[in-house]
């Protein structure tokens, strides 16, 4: 009976092995699966056969049990997760098989193991346990015991380190709920008796108590399973991990053992093939009555569809209901399965559901493999039919069509699979573009490089070997601490620090405000963490963490640096010598520092352990340890005079330093410049901060007597301001043109400023400055705390920094980039916080009045909401509040349509001159009537007809435009500010100025623009017009008159004005190896090109070449038969000695767009029928 349980355990353990392999590798293909079924639904055009050459791919990552390692692979590190799993179990078997009492389970295991290797006779006649037995989890080191038992006493600790064992008893060793089989271990202590007649087989000493233990005088059927740590040799200890590896596989998981998970999986694999081995034989029988046609094809009564069975030797079966046509289209289709092997891969993709049917993807790949198999097939019959033909193939699918029924594994029916799906393919079958199989084929590689391949391991080669190492020195230094992670420390946050320390035997934690204080080992030992400054350093971290002289880190001690381990966070592990501080009274020793620290921080840790700490005891403490440095958080690598300045690598410009002065390189052009300090100390020529912007000469500064103006100046966060200059060249030392970057603060005599030559760019100088991060403290200490600008390096969330805005409607609108890299306004990242974090907040931000009162959190009686068109904006709305006190604010908001959200825009003064317009339009607007429009005959003349009044805003219309054949009118209001429609009794307001800079009056037009059936207006006008600039307007306006007189909105207002994402989604170029030739491309294809070779040898003296093609200035929209086109004159420019130059006029060529414009019954617009033609310019 014991030898069959054993048999019993073996085979669950080994089950649980390959359930273990499976589990993994079902994990990776999981996201081939995932990634197949994205691609699917962009590759409905390719051919179907493709798809299947992706699901092989599948099949391969579940029956291959290995992947090569790729850098591409975006597959999450599994394997990583899996591996730490892995050591975690080797660890739990090799040092103890469970943490509840390791030093009893080491002595008891210890004995068993000596027990068993002697084939049961160990030699304890003389009472001495060898000396020093040695076990990862509890150790008996130089002790006698006089008599070989263990009588009569309590080991409460579980530790048997020296001396004589004679008279006690083992009281807090556990044996819990393993396999003890016949062995008597009982309730109570083991005293005064020893173990007799008993059989420990197969079983494990867990964390449970060693109760009465009558008799120690068993057979040890398979000693190495018992306790795996108290192996001793080298080979007892490997054969050791990996039983205790195993038998925790087939311990618990959730509340399960993953032995009976591995019989569960097994279970469900045995019942699956079981249904399709019975369905197979089912089938068998049905067919068993059939008759050869002839050609492997076979003709039955008791079927109703079409399919092929049979892996090794197939058969085609047809039901006897089929027409001779019918029989014809069927045939042709299973033959294609024949010829495609359909009937050897379809059973095979059934066997590996078999095997991973826990996985619900795996259901999914099958389900979409028998629907591609049937599609390629359908493909390959109709590839070269004609519609008549399709048709009556499409017809016998439907006429063959089966109920829907489980998935199996045969046969290969006709009509089984997605037969709706498969008709309308079909109907519908083209031949793909060569193209587009191209990108399909593309797109299989890339599959095949980041899904069928695993990533790199995550851990780093010199923790491994650290790893090693501190096991090592473990079993060479028996008596050092053990460090158990169990639980660990609190988390403290320190200058962008988040550390904590994993538990160790014996441990406790206290906090100080910098640090954490470790006491450990049975006499308390204390090891104290605390934070330090570089700045109270004569060097930078990068400088001192391979130091060797340890006084350099502020120490007293002397002491030597044994390694330093670089990564993330490196560590410098220091060997110190306390003899010159020790007192008579104390023995002099030697210890350990260590420094945790990183070269994007100035802030470091040091750990101090106490005299008598070995290189192990060191070694486990790193391994405890857990520091990480928030992403953003960076270094001050200078520190001069109150001044903290350092630089993080930005657009491949990379900062070093100097003492107080930080070069910036870039290692592609070997350029460089030096942000350096310059003392303005009693010859200030700007006595404070707010002279200091107002100053717009460079030669104010007094700075290598450079003479220019201001280009710009901004205010950072903290009182910096930050100028740019450019050079006068006729003033610099050197003739030459080029910028200065001047950072200052009102509090400081220091300024900082670098100066560029003219080889540098205005985008050079910005790509540069983008990556120096500055902060002065004495102008921190004068500073409100206000925040100016969004700053994303801050630990504080939008919302909290939006609450300390010095002005929070400028702080919404100012424009940054967000983690991806794109622009947008600040107010875009505010509500994308606050969709998860406060919904209530965002709700309401979907209404212009409730908007503005909870963003800008102030209490009103009443609102009034105005309408309002600006040049730069578009149509905005007004919101005026009246206050509690009486009082009016007047904050315009900015409506986003792609969220629906309003932002406060801009604050008006309610008594200026602006605003009061703004109220008297809408005044006006509110008491306009078909009737009064009608009694305006003035038609639009122009300026010296009408004379100056027509710009003054006044309850005055002129007629713009008229739709033919209609009453339908386009009224200007005086002013400019806006537009009416008028259709007979009905009056549409159009917030949009009419009066563009050339006095080209706007046009109505009138037709159903979205072909539902309904009529829609067409305003077209010219207002972006200007130098080097034309462009249209077009407007289309939808109403609802049966809403007229309701409360809702009776009309909506579409511009088009996002063609230029439909333009770059279609229209590219790219310039071949040479530089000259220009070549379009529309939708991926090459469709015209421009040689500019001659050009560049005409003007050669100006060393040109081409800078690129802007699609931005001349573009226009016209209407011709109730359809509007649209037409766009891209411009090239190039450069001249690397500088952009922006005269349209140096090359004589257009690259003009022509397309059909297209508006959709949901108010969207888009460009079709894009064409693409080059054009010479007359001069």
């Amino acid at each position: 009976m014991l030898f069959r349980q054993a048999d019993v355990w073996e085979t669950g353990v080994k089950m649980a092995d390959v359930f273990y392999k499976i589990l993994q590798m079902s994990i990776s293909a999981s996201w081939l699966i995932l990634a197949i079924v994205v691609l699917r639904i962009f590759l409905k055009k390719v051919p179907r056969k493709i798809i299947c050459f992706l699901w092989a791919l599948v099949a391969i990552r579940l029956v291959c049990p290995f992947a090569i390692e790729s850098r591409f692979s975006l597959i999450p590190d599994t394997q990583g997760i899996f591996a730490d799993y892995e050591n975690q179990l080797e660890n739990a078997g090799t040092d103890n098989v469970n943490a509840g009492l390791p030093d009893i389970s080491g002595a008891v295991g210890g004995a068993l193991d000596n027990e068993g290797a002697a084939g049961g006779n160990a030699d304890m006649a003389s009472g001495k346990l060898n000396n020093e037995i040695d076990n990862a989890a509890g150790n008996i080191t130089v002790g006698d015991n006089a008599a070989g038992n263990i009588t009569d006493g309590n080991t409460a600790g579980g530790n048997i380190t020296g001396g004589s064992v004679s008279d006690g008893g083992i009281a807090a060793g556990n044996i819990a709920d393993e396999n003890n089989m016949s062995g008597n271990m009982t309730n109570g202590n083991a005293a005064t008796g020893s173990l007799t007649d008993g059989d420990i087989v197969d079983g494990n000493i867990n964390a449970g108590n060693i109760p009465n233990i009558s008799s120690f005088k068993g057979n040890l059927d398979n000693a190495d399973n018992n306790l795996s740590g108290a192996a001793t040799s080298g080979d007892q200890k490997a054969a050791a991990g990996n039983v205790g590896y195993r038998a925790i596989l087939a311990g618990k998981l959730g509340g399960i053992s993953l032995g009976r998970l591995a019989f569960i999986w097994a279970a469900g694999c045995v019942i699956l093939l079981l249904y399709a081995v019975c369905s197979y034989i089912l089938l068998r029988r049905k067919t068993g009555a059939a008759f050869n046609n002839g050609e492997n094809i076979y003709i039955c009564d008791d079927i109703d569809t079409p399919f092929i069975l049979g892996t090794l030797s197939p058969k085609i079966y047809i039901p006897s209901l089929l027409t001779e046509e019918e029989r014809g289209y069927v045939i042709a289709h299973e033959k294609a399965h024949l010829k495609r092997l359909d009937c050897v891969w379809k059973p095979l993709g059934f066997i590996l559901l078999a095997v991973y049917w826990f996985n619900p993807l795996s259901w999914v790949a099958y389900i979409l493999l028998c629907r591609d198999i049937e599609l390629a097939c359908d493909e390959r019959v109709i590839a070269d039919k004609d519609i008549e033909y399709k048709k009556q193939y499409a017809m016998t699918l439907l006429n063959c069509s089966s109920p829907k029924k489980m998935v199996s594994a045969c046969p290969l029916a006709f009509g089984e699979v997605s037969v709706k799906t498969r008709i309308k393919t079909v109907l519908n079958y083209k031949k793909p573009a060569f193209w587009l199989v191209l990108a399909a084929v593309a797109a299989c590689v890339v599959v095949m490089v980041c899904f069928m391949t695993n990533p790199k391991s995550s851990a780093p080669d010199n923790e491994s070997a650290a790893g090693e190492n501190i096991d090592e020195s473990s079993s060479a230094e028996p008596d050092s601490e053990k460090l158990v992670a169990e639980g660990g420390s609190e988390v403290i946050n320190n200058n962008g620090w988040s550390v904590w320390f994993e538990a160790m035997q014996d441990s406790s934690f206290s906090y100080s405000e910098d640090g954490i204080d470790i006491a450990y080992g049975e006499f308390g030992e204390k090891a104290y963490l605390r934070s330090l400054q570089m700045s109270s350093l004569s060097g930078t971290y990068g400088e001192l963490r391979t130091s060797d002289k340890l006084q350099k880190w502020g120490m007293q001690y002397k002491g030597t640096l044994e390694e330093y381990i670089d990564g993330e966070v490196g560590v410098s592990i220091y060997k110190y010598d306390e003899t010159a501080s020790a007192s008579e009274s104390e023995e002099p020793g030697e210890g350990y520092f260590i420094i945790f620290g990183s070269t994007q921080s100035c802030t470091v840790w040091t750990l101090t352990l106490p005299v008598g700490a070995t290189r192990t005891v060191a070694d486990r403490f790193i391994n405890a340890a857990h520091l990480t440095l928030e992403k953003n958080q960076y270094a001050y690598h200078i520190e001069y005079a109150g001044w903290n300045i350092a630089y993080e690598a930005n657009d491949g410009w990379t900062g070093s330093y100097d003492g107080n002065i930080l070069s910036i390189s870039n290692s592609e052009d070997s350029r460089s410049v030096s942000l350096v300090p310059y003392s303005e100390a009693g010859n200030r020529f700007l006595p404070d901060n707010g002279r200091q912007k107002e100053s717009t000469e460079l030669y104010t500064w007094k700075i290598e007597n450079l003479r220019g103006s201001r280009d710009s100046y901004k205010e950072y966060n903290g009182n910096i301001v930050r100028s740019i200059y450019s050079i006068a060249g006729n003033n610099d030392d050197n003739g030459k043109n080029g910028y200065v970057v001047i950072y200052s603060a009102a509090e400081s005599d220091i300024v900082w400023y670098i100066r560029f030559s003219e080889e540098y760019s205005e985008n050079d100088v910005y790509d540069i400055i983008g990556g120096i991060n500055i902060s002065s403290a004495d102008a921190l200490a004068a500073w409100d705390g206000k925040l100016k600008y969004y700053d994303s390096k801050l630990s504080l969330t939008v919302y909290e920094q939006y609450e300390r805005a010095q002005d929070r409607i400028d702080f919404l609108g100012k424009w940054v980039l967000d983690e991806n890299g794109a622009v947008v306004r600040v107010f875009d990242l505010l509500t994308e916080e606050l969709k998860s974090a406060n919904t209530d907040l965002y709700e309401k931000l979907k209404d212009p009045v409730s908007s503005v009162q909870a963003l800008l959190e102030f209490n009103y009686t009443s609102s009034v909401v105005y309408n309002y068109y600006s040049a730069f904006d578009g149509s905005r709305k007004v919101v005026e509040y009246t206050l509690d006190d009486g009082s009016r604010r007047a904050i315009e908001v900015d409506y986003s349509e792609t969220d629906g959200l309003w932002m406060p825009a801009y604050e008006y003064d309610v008594d200026s001159s602006g605003y009061e317009s703004i109220v008297l339009v809408n005044k006006y607007m509110d008491g306009i009537t078909a009737d009064r429009l009608k009694q305006v005959t003035q038609i639009w003349t122009g300026v010296s007809e009408m004379g100056d009044t027509i710009f003054d805003v006044s309850d005055n219309y002129v007629i713009l435009d008229s739709a033919a054949d209609s009453d339908i009118v386009l009224y200007g209001m005086y002013g400019g500010e806006t537009m009416v429609i008028r259709d007979g009794e009905h009056v549409i307001p159009v917030w949009t100025y009419w009066m563009s800079p050339h006095m080209v009056m706007p046009q109505i037009h009138y037709g159903d623009y979205d072909n539902d059936g309904v009529y829609e207006y067409a305003i077209w006008s010219n207002m972006d017009t200007g130098t080097g600039v034309s462009g249209d307007e077009l407007y289309i306006i939808e109403a609802d008159y049966a809403k007229e007189n309701s409360e809702e909105d009776f009309y909506s207002i579409k511009e088009y004005s996002d063609w230029d994402s439909d333009l770059d989604n279609a229209v590219s170029y790219y310039l071949d190896d040479t530089g000259n030739v220009v070549t379009m491309t529309l939708n991926g294809e090459d469709v015209a090109s421009v040689d500019l070779s001659g050009h560049f040898e005409e003007h050669k003296e100006y060393n040109e070449s081409f800078d690129g093609i802007d699609f931005g200035s001349h573009y226009s929209f016209h209407e011709q038969d109730g359809i509007w086109y649209f037409v766009n004159a891209g411009r090239i420019y190039v450069k001249r000695d690397g500088k952009s130059v922006y005269d349209e006029d140096m090359i004589p060529y257009n690259v003009v767009v022509n397309a059909r414009v297209v508006y959709e019954p949901d108010q969207q617009f888009h460009l079709e029928d894009i064409e693409i033609i080059v054009e010479e310019r007359n001069n």
